[in-house]
């Protein structure tokens, strides 16, 4: 059986609650907007 992996960036603002109680993984958001690079991270980042 195949395993399912539910996934979303910072910018989802999901509560990090919720992201432990169901095992969501969080990556950081990241955006380019001409020669400027953003990154928005959060505490509740995963690296699982």
């Amino acid at each position: 059986m195949r395993e399912i992996i539910f996934s979303t960036e910072t910018g989802s603002d999901t509560p990090r609650e919720i992201a432990e109680k169901y095992g969501i993984r969080i990556a950081p958001m990241h955006l380019v907007m001409g020669d400027v690079d953003y990154v928005r991270l959060a505490a509740h980042v995963s690296n699982r």
